[in-house]
């Protein structure tokens, strides 16, 4: 049975859940260690945290139950796909920079992903 949708639903759930911790701490500032307390009960009354936290754990069992089906070395290069996935996510939906050196460095995430994926 081709089980590759596993690691796909890890990429996905991996990035939706990345991309909602961001959502949760855009309007939270800490400017000293006395602001930490703060802003940790505005954060848990952001909606988009709680479900950034409900996608990490979901990420988190699907993983581990790819690893009960894949070797390591065949899986977690899929898993390095969410460093693209992220930072595309956040120039799409926080409109972060991507400068030159980071579509290099994505480039040559993508390029090593599909070579170890080969080996």
């Amino acid at each position: 049975m081709n089980m590759h949708y596993l690691l796909i639903a890890v990429v996905i759930t991996r990035t939706i859940g990345d991309l909602l911790f961001k959502l949760s701490v855009s309007n939270v500032t800490v400017s000293s260690t006395q602001d930490i307390p703060k802003m940790g009960g505005r954060l848990i009354k952001h909606p988009a945290f709680w479900t950034g936290l409900l996608f990490a754990v979901s990420s988190a069992i699907i993983w581990t139950y790819a690893l009960d089906h894949f070797d390591l070395s065949y899986a977690y290069p899929f898993l390095s796909i969410c460093f693209v996935t992220i930072i595309v996510g956040g120039k799409v939906f926080f409109d972060e920079h991507i400068g030159m050196y980071k579509l290099v460095g994505l480039l040559f995430i993508l390029v090593g992903s599909f070579f170890l994926v080969l080996g």
